[in-house]
């Protein structure tokens, strides 16, 4: 046999086994189950940019969600065979400028129109958002994907009779206590306080149209109140008020443990200078420094994981004064979570 024709037919037998590897691979890619993102498209329906509603009324919205992933079974030949759809998260939120009145999210997995409503409370332009996961198999994350704008107008006067505010109170400091109302629908407030939740209300405030927080400067720590608001509205002579709300507790006051601060205790004992502090939720670990200046630096002296919620100093010399501070970290990031106050001792 000819060297070059035997050179050939190796060659050709050569491709006809690639070939053929090649064919046997793309099949089985095929067969089994292929992922991929159905096309996204995330819009309101309804309702439309600048259409005015009043407050208190029922506001119909529609929201178009249009993207989901797509899990899709192939035969042998790359043709569909079935698809399913992973469940997917859509959320409505309202915003009055920067202050978020009202959310809720919704679940849906095939492409559809969610249907829903909202009760606007307040009064003005208000910011509807639309927020959906557009896509992509590991993201969990939700994006903003539209924007309408609609305007709110008071209701009549004589509505707020059959209204029924809901309120908020938080106990912020020592002598103070912060009473939120969730909307009153274009007019003012009334608040009032009593000692006991059955007892005597006093009215303690009242408060014009626009105004739906008042900060109560008169608590003492030690003691627990009630707070209960009303809506009031004037149309000419007539003033008229709604329900009150249900009445909500102020406990005493306790300091706080949350991200905004840390409350450090600093004693004598006889073993040295303990330092203890309030935990944080999200620290991953705390620094503690000491130092002699009212100003809180000095040097670290202990570095404490997120449980380890006091330290022993041993090294503080006998009366000496310093300032101890106490600082939550995350964890690898570059700047502090909180900073505790300069907490002053004179070592004893």
């Amino acid at each position: 046999m000819d060297k070059r024709n035997g050179t050939l037919f190796r060659a050709f037998r050569s491709r006809k086994i690639a070939l053929f590897a090649a064919l046997t691979l793309a099949m089985t890619l095929m067969i089994g189950t292929a992922v991929s993102d159905a096309s996204t498209y995330f819009y309101f329906k309804t309702p439309s940019s600048g259409k005015t509603y009043t407050a208190g009324s029922k506001i119909p919205v529609s929201m178009y969600a249009g993207g989901v992933r797509t899990y899709t079974k192939m035969d042998a030949w790359g043709n569909p065979e079935s698809t399913t759809y992973e469940e997917m998260p859509a959320t409505l939120k309202v915003f009055k400028g920067d202050t978020e009145l009202y959310s809720q999210e919704y679940k849906y997995t095939e492409p559809t129109t969610i249907s829903t409503q909202f009760i606007p409370k307040a009064t003005g332009t208000l910011t509807l958002r639309y927020y959906a996961r557009s896509g992509g198999l590991t993201d969990d994350s939700q994006t903003l994907q539209d924007t309408v704008k609609i305007k709110v107008k008071k209701m009549k006067a004589a509505a707020v009779r059959n209204v029924k505010p809901v309120i908020t109170v938080d106990r912020t400091a020592k002598k103070k206590a912060v009473i939120t109302c969730d909307g009153a629908y274009g007019y003012g407030l009334k608040v009032y306080r009593s000692t006991s939740r059955k007892g005597t209300y006093k009215l303690i405030k009242t408060l014009k149209a626009g105004k739906l927080s008042f900060t109560d400067t008169s608590v003492a720590a030690s003691k627990v109140y009630y707070y209960k608001v009303r809506i009031f509205a004037k149309s000419g002579s007539k003033t008229y008020l709604s329900k009150k709300s249900a009445a909500v507790k102020a406990a005493k006051y306790v300091p706080s443990t949350d991200t905004s601060a840390l409350h450090v205790i600093v004693k004598n004992t006889s073993g040295g200078v303990k330092i203890s502090w309030t935990k944080n939720s999200k620290a991953g670990y705390y620094l503690v420094s000491r130092g002699t200046s009212s100003d809180g630096s000095g040097d670290v002296i202990t570095c404490n994981g997120d449980n380890e919620l006091e330290w022993l100093d041993k090294e503080a010399a006998k009366g000496k004064t310093y300032y101890y501070v106490v600082t939550a970290w995350y964890g690898n990031d570059e700047k502090p979570l909180v900073k505790s106050k300069p907490v002053k001792i004179k070592v004893s």
